[in-house]
């Protein structure tokens, strides 16, 4: 392997940028700089391998749903020894798996609800908010479970015209018929 090789397979979907070409030749450069020719092969050796490795493990994180964390351009890549091998977490190091769950012990996608039962998983953070207002509102009285607020919330919008003012403005496309 040489520099051009280098260049040529750092990935750029793991990179916002490459960065300057002739940083990163400089970079390693300073890597081969006073090696004889066998100790400067298993270093390209070396450099090949880890950025291989690296890449095949963060594809790998990246197909998971992992975070991975962009890399640096290649000057810094190289200037920090990023392909050294020793870093590169071992099977038994990451988790078995990120995926939350709901009570009913399903897996739950991305959202608040759980696909299978419903019930909310992710705390909805507006919700003090919404149940503050309900409440000044008059909504929540009365109301046992989510269902009852939900026809509540129906009941005090029919009562006072939202729902129709919210069709005109729907049906028109401007607010100028309210």
């Amino acid at each position: 392997m040489d520099f051009d090789t280098l260049w040529k397979t750092y990935p750029m979907d793991l990179c916002s940028r490459k960065g300057s070409k002739k940083e990163a030749l400089k970079s390693y450069d300073k890597l081969m700089k006073g090696l004889e020719v066998d100790e400067a092969e298993k270093m390209n050796s070396k450099i090949l391998t880890g950025l291989r490795e690296w890449m095949r493990y963060d594809r790998s994180e990246v197909k998971q749903n992992r975070f991975v964390p962009k890399w640096p351009m290649v000057s810094t890549w190289l200037n920090q020894e990023r392909f050294e091998l020793d870093d590169i977490p071992q099977s038994g190091d990451k988790p078995e798996s990120t995926a939350r769950e709901c009570k009913c012990g399903k897996p739950v996608a991305v959202g608040r609800l759980c696909n299978d039962c419903y019930d909310e998983v992710h705390p909805d953070p507006w919700e003090k908010d919404r149940k503050e207002r309900l409440s000044s509102l008059g909504i929540l009285r009365g109301c046992k479970n989510k269902q009852d607020v939900i026809e509540a919330c129906k009941n005090y919008n029919r009562q006072s015209g939202i729902m129709e003012r919210t069709l005109k403005v729907g049906a028109s496309g401007s607010e100028g018929n309210l």
